[in-house]
């Protein structure tokens, strides 16, 4: 599994993938805090305490990915939600065929290294979330052409419009809120 979503700021810690000591001082506006050795994605400040994504899997873990192409990554984060629990293995299939008819549509990469793979699927029963990084970059046909680094992958039922905007809305925020 990947790195902690959050390492405490101003604190010493170690980072879980190349096991050298850091501090991370907060920043204004907050932000991603990369391991300054191996420049991992430690801390996001979107995943604070006061739950606001209550929909994310994992305890709002962050999970490192080695997938190289869209379709790689998309299985792998359908695949963490399964053995997180957030999501039926007899579902899985129908999630996954349903992110990538989503895909042909058009990318969900919205530039800037970030894609926001989603689908609405009958037998969701609430809105569930992950999050992936892909250090090494993903091609998801982003607008800006950059690579993809960073995905947070939604699924829905058909009939969860407003959880389904309220997440995508949260993610929007956090987004913003880094930038």
């Amino acid at each position: 599994m990947a790195p902690a979503s959050r390492t405490p700021e101003g604190e010493p810690n170690r980072c879980p993938l190349c096991g050298n000591s850091i501090v991370i001082f907060p920043s204004h506006p907050p932000g991603d805090a990369p391991c300054p050795n191996c420049g991992s994605l430690l801390w996001w400040p979107a995943l604070d305490p006061d739950g606001g994504f209550q929909f994310l899997v994992g305890d709002g873990a962050i999970y490192e990915l080695t997938a190289t192409t869209k379709i790689e990554a998309l299985a792998t984060l359908v695949e963490l939600l399964v053995e997180n629990g957030g999501l039926a293995s007899s579902i899985a299939p129908v999630a996954l065929e349903a992110l990538y008819r989503r895909e042909e549509l058009g990318s969900t990469a919205i530039g800037g290294g970030i894609a926001i793979p989603h689908a609405r699927i009958d037998e969701m029963e609430r809105v569930v979330g992950v999050i992936g990084h892909a250090p090494q970059g993903i091609d998801f046909e982003s607008p800006d052409g950059a690579p993809v680094t960073k995905l947070f992958l939604l699924l829905t039922s058909k009939g969860e419009v407003g959880r389904y905007l309220e997440a995508l809305e949260k993610i929007a925020r956090a987004l913003r809120a880094t930038n």
